[in-house]
């Protein structure tokens, strides 16, 4: 249950910061995706995780924690994560977004 809440959200904080407008430099973005994602994984005590965010049509990567604590792989733009059903979720919520900003009607099959 924890998994899931803290991917919804990732999802949302991800969702929410997509649109974000600030000057061209990457540092005001980096703390702003840092102090989102950075309690959480505290507060959720998730071990590693990877976010992605679009700005300006240019793709930013961040990276935190390890992928495998056993060995302490880090998390890296390669690393593959398990998402289970967690799918549904995350197609019904792009979904909603989607119709909200008019790219989908609720009516489409």
């Amino acid at each position: 249950m924890q998994q899931l809440c803290a991917f919804a959200l990732l999802t949302l904080g991800s969702l929410l910061l997509a649109p974000c407008t600030y000057a061209s430099e990457e540092a005001p973005l980096t703390a702003t995706v840092d102090g989102i994602i950075q309690p959480m994984l505290k507060e959720y005590r998730i071990p590693g995780m990877a976010v992605a965010v679009l700005k300006d049509g240019k793709a930013h990567y961040f990276n935190y924690g390890v992928a495998n604590r056993e060995i302490g792989q880090r998390v890296n733009e390669q690393t593959l994560f398990e998402i289970g059903s967690v799918s549904k979720t995350l197609t019904a919520t792009l979904g909603a977004y989607a119709a909200v900003k008019g790219g989908l009607s609720w009516m489409t099959r």
